[in-house]
């Protein structure tokens, strides 16, 4: 499934309600006793290998608004600020980006610098895309990785045998569609 679960104390949540596909996709795989993983790679690998094509601090201000940006279409943080540093924090907890972005000062001062043209970042949704240069060139490759990783894991998996069910959003089916048939030779039950 894409994302990752977190804690679902399922006799007292509904996990449909709680986490939407992620958690129909854990409730039939606990009702049918089987295997439920996540097919996003290692953070910390995607933070390698976005600091070797882009700049360390540009990786840190793509992964500080990445959250921001995907939550504010569920609606806009009572203090865009807080939950901003509280990303930051959190979102750039590696080795290659930790401590480049000190606060949402920073990010306001970088936004207003390089994206002069578009809303404020407290006002922005990845729902329509990033804005235009490095940040949607960024959201991109980082897609296209993901992309490869969930393609991988579910060769990995059907190699092996197995029956493979992926939850996603659309966008990355699209995306992944092409190889995945091309590699199955077509067999529509690989779809």
């Amino acid at each position: 499934m894409e994302g990752r679960l977190g804690f679902l104390f399922s006799w007292f949540q509904n996990p449909v309600k709680t986490l939407g596909e992620q958690g129909y996709a854990a409730r039939l795989a606990k009702k049918h006793n089987t295997g439920l993983f996540t097919w996003e790679p290692d953070k910390g690998k995607q933070v390698q290998l976005m600091v070797e094509k882009y700049h360390a601090k540009k990786v840190a201000l793509f992964f500080s608004l990445r959250p921001y940006f995907s939550n504010f279409r569920f609606g806009k943080p009572e203090n865009p600020e807080q939950k901003m540093n509280e990303y930051i924090k959190s979102r750039t907890d590696y080795p290659e980006i930790r401590g480049l972005i000190k606060g949402w000062e920073e990010i306001d001062s970088i936004w207003k610098a390089d994206f002069p043209n578009e809303k404020d970042w407290r006002d922005y949704s990845d729902e329509w895309g990033w804005p235009e240069g490095y940040l949607s060139e960024m959201a991109s490759y980082s897609n296209m990785l993901r992309d490869i990783h969930l393609c991988n894991s579910i060769i990995d998996l059907a190699e092996k045998g197995e029956t493979v069910f992926a939850t996603m959003g659309s966008s990355h089916a699209v995306r992944i569609q092409g190889a995945l048939q091309s590699y199955f030779g077509g067999n529509r039950s690989a779809e």
